[in-house]
Protein backbone atom coordinates (compact mmCIF):
# COMPACT_ATOMS: atom_id res chain seq x y z
CA UNK A 1 0.00 0.00 0.00
CA UNK A 2 1.03 3.14 -1.04
CA UNK A 3 2.33 5.27 2.22
CA UNK A 4 2.95 9.03 0.89
CA UNK A 5 0.46 10.23 -0.95
CA UNK A 6 0.89 12.89 -4.22
CA UNK A 7 -1.00 15.00 -5.86
CA UNK A 8 -3.60 13.90 -8.44
CA UNK A 9 -5.98 15.74 -10.49
CA UNK A 10 -9.50 13.72 -9.55
CA UNK A 11 -10.24 11.29 -6.87
CA UNK A 12 -12.09 8.34 -8.35
CA UNK A 13 -15.00 6.33 -5.89
CA UNK A 14 -16.06 3.05 -6.91
CA UNK A 15 -15.82 -0.78 -6.39
CA UNK A 16 -12.81 -2.72 -7.27
CA UNK A 17 -13.32 -6.78 -8.43
CA UNK A 18 -11.72 -9.66 -9.66
CA UNK A 19 -12.89 -10.36 -12.90
CA UNK A 20 -12.78 -13.62 -15.31
CA UNK A 21 -13.80 -12.68 -18.69
CA UNK A 22 -14.40 -14.82 -21.66
CA UNK A 23 -14.54 -12.69 -24.29
CA UNK A 24 -16.31 -11.99 -28.11
CA UNK A 25 -13.25 -13.66 -29.57
CA UNK A 26 -12.88 -16.92 -27.09
CA UNK A 27 -10.00 -14.63 -25.04
CA UNK A 28 -10.32 -15.96 -21.61
CA UNK A 29 -8.49 -13.78 -18.58
CA UNK A 30 -8.84 -15.42 -15.40
CA UNK A 31 -8.71 -13.92 -11.63
CA UNK A 32 -7.68 -10.30 -13.38
CA UNK A 33 -8.18 -6.85 -11.25
CA UNK A 34 -11.29 -5.04 -12.57
CA UNK A 35 -14.27 -3.07 -11.42
CA UNK A 36 -15.83 0.21 -12.71
CA UNK A 37 -13.05 2.25 -10.58
CA UNK A 38 -10.41 0.68 -12.92
CA UNK A 39 -11.83 1.39 -15.79
CA UNK A 40 -12.99 4.70 -15.27
CA UNK A 41 -9.35 5.84 -13.61
CA UNK A 42 -7.66 4.12 -16.25
CA UNK A 43 -9.48 6.10 -19.23
CA UNK A 44 -8.42 9.43 -17.02
CA UNK A 45 -5.25 8.15 -17.58
CA UNK A 46 -5.20 7.56 -21.19
CA UNK A 47 -6.43 11.36 -21.31
CA UNK A 48 -3.23 12.75 -19.00
CA UNK A 49 -4.93 12.80 -15.91
CA UNK A 50 -3.75 11.43 -12.42
CA UNK A 51 -6.37 9.65 -9.94
CA UNK A 52 -6.59 9.14 -6.42
CA UNK A 53 -8.61 5.73 -5.96
CA UNK A 54 -11.26 6.03 -3.26
CA UNK A 55 -12.68 2.08 -2.49
CA UNK A 56 -13.13 -0.71 -0.08
CA UNK A 57 -12.05 -4.05 -0.52
CA UNK A 58 -12.37 -7.48 1.59
CA UNK A 59 -9.45 -8.26 3.35
CA UNK A 60 -8.37 -11.27 1.01
CA UNK A 61 -8.09 -8.88 -1.98
CA UNK A 62 -4.38 -9.07 -3.74
CA UNK A 63 -1.68 -6.43 -2.08
CA UNK A 64 0.14 -7.33 -5.56
CA UNK A 65 -2.79 -5.75 -7.16
CA UNK A 66 -2.77 -3.15 -5.50
CA UNK A 67 1.14 -2.61 -5.46
CA UNK A 68 0.24 -2.87 -9.30
CA UNK A 69 -1.98 0.14 -9.33
CA UNK A 70 0.76 1.90 -7.66
CA UNK A 71 3.07 1.22 -10.13
CA UNK A 72 0.82 2.86 -12.63
CA UNK A 73 0.96 5.78 -11.08
CA UNK A 74 -2.29 6.20 -8.97
CA UNK A 75 -2.73 6.73 -5.36
CA UNK A 76 -4.00 3.70 -3.45
CA UNK A 77 -4.23 5.36 -0.15
CA UNK A 78 -7.73 5.61 -0.51
CA UNK A 79 -8.01 1.90 -0.61
CA UNK A 80 -9.15 0.44 2.49
CA UNK A 81 -9.67 -3.47 3.76
CA UNK A 82 -13.02 -4.48 5.64
CA UNK A 83 -12.86 -7.46 8.47
CA UNK A 84 -15.87 -9.42 6.19
CA UNK A 85 -16.47 -11.69 3.31
CA UNK A 86 -17.58 -9.39 0.37
CA UNK A 87 -17.75 -11.36 -2.85
CA UNK A 88 -15.35 -9.32 -5.36
CA UNK A 89 -15.74 -11.93 -8.21
CA UNK A 90 -17.63 -10.95 -11.58
CA UNK A 91 -17.73 -13.54 -14.48
CA UNK A 92 -18.36 -12.02 -18.34
CA UNK A 93 -18.90 -14.39 -21.35
CA UNK A 94 -19.36 -12.13 -24.09
CA UNK A 95 -21.62 -13.78 -27.12
CA UNK A 96 -20.87 -13.47 -30.89
CA UNK A 97 -23.62 -11.03 -30.44
CA UNK A 98 -21.63 -9.12 -27.87
CA UNK A 99 -24.61 -9.66 -25.00
CA UNK A 100 -23.37 -9.91 -21.36
CA UNK A 101 -23.81 -13.38 -19.80
CA UNK A 102 -22.66 -13.32 -15.66
CA UNK A 103 -23.88 -16.74 -14.69
CA UNK A 104 -22.91 -20.34 -15.12
CA UNK A 105 -19.15 -19.97 -15.76
CA UNK A 106 -18.76 -23.85 -15.34
CA UNK A 107 -21.33 -24.13 -18.68
CA UNK A 108 -18.89 -21.62 -21.08
CA UNK A 109 -15.16 -23.14 -19.81
CA UNK A 110 -16.48 -26.70 -20.48
CA UNK A 111 -17.53 -25.93 -23.60
CA UNK A 112 -13.86 -24.57 -24.22
CA UNK A 113 -12.92 -27.78 -23.29
CA UNK A 114 -11.40 -25.59 -20.32
CA UNK A 115 -11.18 -26.37 -16.35
CA UNK A 116 -13.27 -24.09 -14.47
CA UNK A 117 -10.34 -21.82 -12.81
CA UNK A 118 -10.23 -22.35 -8.77
CA UNK A 119 -10.75 -18.93 -8.76
CA UNK A 120 -14.72 -19.44 -9.14
CA UNK A 121 -15.48 -22.08 -6.87
CA UNK A 122 -18.76 -21.44 -5.15
CA UNK A 123 -19.43 -18.44 -7.28
CA UNK A 124 -22.86 -17.39 -7.80
CA UNK A 125 -24.20 -14.04 -9.32
CA UNK A 126 -25.77 -11.98 -6.86
CA UNK A 127 -28.91 -11.05 -8.00
CA UNK A 128 -29.49 -6.95 -8.89
CA UNK A 129 -30.80 -5.61 -5.76
CA UNK A 130 -32.15 -1.83 -4.76
CA UNK A 131 -29.80 -0.07 -2.52
CA UNK A 132 -30.81 0.79 0.83
CA UNK A 133 -31.50 4.64 1.47
CA UNK A 134 -30.89 4.79 4.99
CA UNK A 135 -27.82 2.18 6.29
CA UNK A 136 -24.44 1.64 4.61
CA UNK A 137 -23.32 -1.55 3.59
CA UNK A 138 -20.14 -3.56 3.99
CA UNK A 139 -18.37 -1.71 1.52
CA UNK A 140 -20.19 1.80 1.34
CA UNK A 141 -17.73 4.78 2.12
CA UNK A 142 -18.32 6.87 4.89
CA UNK A 143 -16.88 10.22 5.55
CA UNK A 144 -14.65 9.08 7.65
CA UNK A 145 -12.90 6.80 4.69
CA UNK A 146 -11.02 9.43 2.91
CA UNK A 147 -7.87 10.28 3.14
CA UNK A 148 -7.14 13.94 4.97
CA UNK A 149 -4.94 14.64 1.70
CA UNK A 150 -8.01 13.45 -0.45
CA UNK A 151 -10.14 16.30 0.91
CA UNK A 152 -7.49 18.97 -0.78
CA UNK A 153 -8.74 17.34 -4.59
CA UNK A 154 -11.16 19.84 -6.09
CA UNK A 155 -12.90 17.29 -8.22
CA UNK A 156 -14.45 14.07 -7.50
CA UNK A 157 -15.76 11.47 -10.13
CA UNK A 158 -18.16 9.07 -8.42
CA UNK A 159 -18.53 5.51 -10.47
CA UNK A 160 -21.42 3.42 -9.68
CA UNK A 161 -21.74 2.32 -5.95
CA UNK A 162 -24.42 2.27 -3.90
CA UNK A 163 -26.83 4.83 -2.31
CA UNK A 164 -25.38 5.75 0.73
CA UNK A 165 -21.76 6.30 -0.09
CA UNK A 166 -22.87 8.51 -3.34
CA UNK A 167 -25.24 10.31 -0.59
CA UNK A 168 -22.64 11.08 2.01
CA UNK A 169 -19.02 11.90 0.05
CA UNK A 170 -19.78 14.66 -2.26
CA UNK A 171 -20.89 17.14 0.94
CA UNK A 172 -17.30 16.00 2.59
CA UNK A 173 -15.57 17.37 -1.15
CA UNK A 174 -18.11 20.65 -1.56
CA UNK A 175 -17.52 21.75 2.70
CA UNK A 176 -13.66 21.49 2.15
CA UNK A 177 -13.19 23.05 -1.07
CA UNK A 178 -16.25 23.28 -3.63
CA UNK A 179 -15.34 20.48 -5.58
CA UNK A 180 -16.74 19.73 -8.72
CA UNK A 181 -18.42 16.19 -8.75
CA UNK A 182 -19.59 14.08 -11.67
CA UNK A 183 -22.02 11.31 -10.95
CA UNK A 184 -21.72 7.78 -12.97
CA UNK A 185 -25.66 7.15 -12.16
CA UNK A 186 -25.68 3.68 -10.38
CA UNK A 187 -27.77 0.72 -10.58
CA UNK A 188 -29.21 0.75 -6.96
CA UNK A 189 -30.85 3.56 -6.78
CA UNK A 190 -31.57 4.72 -11.01
CA UNK A 191 -35.11 3.12 -10.13
CA UNK A 192 -38.59 4.59 -9.47
CA UNK A 193 -38.88 4.33 -5.82
CA UNK A 194 -35.48 5.94 -5.89
CA UNK A 195 -37.11 8.91 -7.98
CA UNK A 196 -37.79 11.98 -5.27
CA UNK A 197 -34.38 11.22 -3.86
CA UNK A 198 -32.25 11.93 -7.15
CA UNK A 199 -32.93 16.10 -7.14
CA UNK A 200 -31.27 16.56 -3.34
CA UNK A 201 -28.24 13.76 -4.62
CA UNK A 202 -27.10 15.25 -8.28
CA UNK A 203 -28.05 18.91 -7.38
CA UNK A 204 -25.16 20.72 -8.53
CA UNK A 205 -23.07 18.27 -10.14
CA UNK A 206 -20.91 18.88 -13.49
CA UNK A 207 -22.30 16.23 -14.93
CA UNK A 208 -24.83 12.90 -13.89
CA UNK A 209 -23.97 10.10 -16.87
CA UNK A 210 -26.05 7.35 -17.17
CA UNK A 211 -27.53 4.40 -19.28
CA UNK A 212 -30.49 4.59 -21.22
CA UNK A 213 -31.98 1.29 -19.57
CA UNK A 214 -31.24 3.06 -15.96
CA UNK A 215 -32.77 6.28 -17.04
CA UNK A 216 -36.03 4.02 -17.97
CA UNK A 217 -36.33 2.48 -14.86
CA UNK A 218 -35.93 6.25 -13.01
CA UNK A 219 -38.69 7.69 -15.16
CA UNK A 220 -40.44 4.49 -14.72
CA UNK A 221 -44.22 5.54 -15.42
CA UNK A 222 -43.64 9.48 -15.92
CA UNK A 223 -41.54 9.90 -19.00
CA UNK A 224 -40.07 8.08 -22.24
CA UNK A 225 -38.41 10.80 -24.63
CA UNK A 226 -34.69 10.90 -23.35
CA UNK A 227 -34.74 14.85 -24.42
CA UNK A 228 -37.33 15.53 -21.69
CA UNK A 229 -35.48 13.11 -19.18
CA UNK A 230 -32.46 14.88 -19.35
CA UNK A 231 -33.75 18.02 -19.50
CA UNK A 232 -35.33 17.31 -15.84
CA UNK A 233 -32.49 15.95 -14.41
CA UNK A 234 -30.53 19.56 -15.52
CA UNK A 235 -33.32 20.95 -14.00
CA UNK A 236 -31.70 20.56 -10.61
CA UNK A 237 -28.18 22.70 -11.44
CA UNK A 238 -26.51 19.89 -13.27
CA UNK A 239 -24.07 21.61 -16.11
CA UNK A 240 -24.42 18.59 -18.43
CA UNK A 241 -26.35 15.46 -18.66
CA UNK A 242 -25.80 12.43 -20.60
CA UNK A 243 -28.01 9.51 -20.91
CA UNK A 244 -26.14 6.33 -23.43
CA UNK A 245 -28.72 4.39 -25.57
CA UNK A 246 -26.57 1.42 -26.42
CA UNK A 247 -28.61 1.51 -30.22
CA UNK A 248 -27.89 5.15 -31.08
CA UNK A 249 -25.47 6.93 -29.09
CA UNK A 250 -25.16 9.35 -26.30
CA UNK A 251 -27.56 12.22 -25.80
CA UNK A 252 -25.93 14.99 -24.47
CA UNK A 253 -27.77 18.14 -22.74
CA UNK A 254 -26.32 21.21 -21.38
CA UNK A 255 -28.39 23.38 -18.71
CA UNK A 256 -27.23 26.97 -19.33
CA UNK A 257 -27.33 27.11 -23.35
CA UNK A 258 -30.05 24.62 -23.51
CA UNK A 259 -27.67 23.07 -26.23
CA UNK A 260 -28.95 19.46 -27.64
CA UNK A 261 -26.10 17.43 -28.82
CA UNK A 262 -25.84 13.71 -30.05
CA UNK A 263 -22.91 11.47 -30.53
CA UNK A 264 -22.74 8.71 -32.78
CA UNK A 265 -20.70 5.35 -31.68
CA UNK A 266 -16.87 5.23 -32.97
CA UNK A 267 -17.30 2.26 -35.23
CA UNK A 268 -15.06 -0.62 -34.12
CA UNK A 269 -15.17 -4.30 -33.35
CA UNK A 270 -16.57 -5.60 -30.48
CA UNK A 271 -14.46 -7.62 -28.34
CA UNK A 272 -15.30 -7.04 -24.85
CA UNK A 273 -18.05 -4.19 -23.71
CA UNK A 274 -16.91 -5.04 -20.17
CA UNK A 275 -16.58 -1.59 -18.57
CA UNK A 276 -17.36 0.59 -21.52
CA UNK A 277 -19.69 3.16 -19.77
CA UNK A 278 -17.10 3.70 -17.32
CA UNK A 279 -14.20 4.43 -19.62
CA UNK A 280 -16.60 6.99 -21.32
CA UNK A 281 -17.27 8.12 -17.84
CA UNK A 282 -13.43 8.00 -17.54
CA UNK A 283 -12.80 9.75 -20.46
CA UNK A 284 -15.17 12.22 -20.24
CA UNK A 285 -13.87 13.74 -16.92
CA UNK A 286 -10.52 13.78 -17.97
CA UNK A 287 -11.37 15.91 -20.78
CA UNK A 288 -13.51 17.74 -19.61
CA UNK A 289 -10.59 18.92 -16.54
CA UNK A 290 -8.37 20.06 -19.52
CA UNK A 291 -11.10 21.98 -21.97
CA UNK A 292 -14.23 22.31 -19.87
CA UNK A 293 -16.02 21.76 -23.33
CA UNK A 294 -19.19 18.97 -22.43
CA UNK A 295 -19.13 18.14 -26.44
CA UNK A 296 -15.28 17.58 -26.60
CA UNK A 297 -15.05 15.52 -23.33
CA UNK A 298 -18.03 13.86 -24.39
CA UNK A 299 -16.31 13.21 -27.53
CA UNK A 300 -13.57 12.01 -25.28
CA UNK A 301 -15.43 9.90 -23.73
CA UNK A 302 -16.77 7.86 -26.27
CA UNK A 303 -13.22 7.46 -27.78
CA UNK A 304 -12.66 5.95 -24.42
CA UNK A 305 -15.75 3.30 -24.59
CA UNK A 306 -14.34 2.88 -28.72
CA UNK A 307 -10.91 1.79 -27.54
CA UNK A 308 -12.10 -0.62 -24.74
CA UNK A 309 -14.66 -2.62 -26.37
CA UNK A 310 -11.52 -4.08 -28.75
CA UNK A 311 -9.86 -5.35 -25.73
CA UNK A 312 -10.70 -6.68 -22.22
CA UNK A 313 -9.62 -6.23 -18.95
CA UNK A 314 -9.06 -2.39 -17.57
CA UNK A 315 -4.85 -2.37 -18.71
CA UNK A 316 -6.32 -2.59 -21.90
CA UNK A 317 -6.86 0.92 -22.10
CA UNK A 318 -3.10 1.51 -20.72
CA UNK A 319 -1.72 0.20 -23.49
CA UNK A 320 -3.30 2.48 -26.03
CA UNK A 321 -0.64 5.14 -27.77
CA UNK A 322 -2.50 8.13 -27.08
CA UNK A 323 -1.90 9.12 -31.02
CA UNK A 324 -4.71 6.57 -31.87
CA UNK A 325 -6.99 8.02 -29.16
CA UNK A 326 -6.41 11.82 -30.34
CA UNK A 327 -6.90 10.78 -33.73
CA UNK A 328 -10.36 9.01 -33.27
CA UNK A 329 -11.53 12.20 -31.09
CA UNK A 330 -11.00 14.13 -34.25
CA UNK A 331 -12.92 12.04 -36.66
CA UNK A 332 -15.31 12.05 -33.21
CA UNK A 333 -15.82 15.73 -33.29
CA UNK A 334 -16.62 15.73 -37.04
CA UNK A 335 -19.43 13.87 -36.78
CA UNK A 336 -21.19 15.74 -34.01
CA UNK A 337 -25.18 16.17 -34.43
CA UNK A 338 -26.45 19.51 -32.61
CA UNK A 339 -30.05 18.79 -32.81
Amino acid sequence: MQKAPFFFDTVFLGCLKSETIINRIKGIFIDRPGGNLLYSSFAAKLWGKSAGLLSKVSSDFSESWISQLDGHGFNTEGIKRVNQDSELREFFYITETGELITENPQKYFLELDQPVPKSLLGYARNGSRLDNKHSCGGLSIKPEDIPADYLDCRNLALCPLDFISHSLVPVEFRTRNNANIFFHGANGYMHSSFFTDIPSLVCGAELFFTNHQNARELFLGKCEDIWEMLEFLSSFDIGTAIIHKPSEGYYLYQKDTEKRTLLPFYPVELVDPVGADDAFFGGYVASYLTHFDPVYAAAAGAVSASIKLEGSTPFYLLDTLPALAESRLDKMMSEVQTL
